[in-house]
């Protein structure tokens, strides 16, 4: 008999325990709470942060030159690729990108040399 009651007593003060435990906790966080100034506008900052990670890491070569992939395209279908000169491939290019400017083909023919 005296085994039970001490084991009933035990288990008891064990549950009395934890339940103290947990309300502590519980009065912690109200008397203390954890501010969380701008959460959900940090939390949809985070998530844009790793969307544009998740894209920059699929990007093999972000400085393509948007002009030079048209102007390739328009090269082959004319039939100029057919002439095996890069200089000359250069010079077209340069005279489509700027038809009216003889000054900018020079300057699109330097920069297309220090890439």
């Amino acid at each position: 008999m005296k085994d039970y009651f001490s084991e009933r007593s035990y288990l008891h003060k064990n549950r009395q325990h934890k339940e103290a435990k947990e309300w502590i906790s519980k009065e912690e966080v109200r008397r203390h709470p954890q501010l969380d100034l701008y959460g959900e506008e940090r939390e949809a900052c985070d998530r844009e942060r790793e969307e544009v990670r998740r894209v920059l890491s699929n990007v093999s070569n972000i400085l393509l030159n948007g002009c030079d992939l048209i102007l390739d395209r328009t090269f082959d279908r004319i039939g100029f690729n057919r002439i095996d000169d890069e200089v000359f491939r250069k010079l077209v290019k340069a005279r489509l990108a700027y038809p009216t400017s003889k000054a900018a083909t020079g300057e699109y023919l330097k920069k297309v040399q220090q890439e």
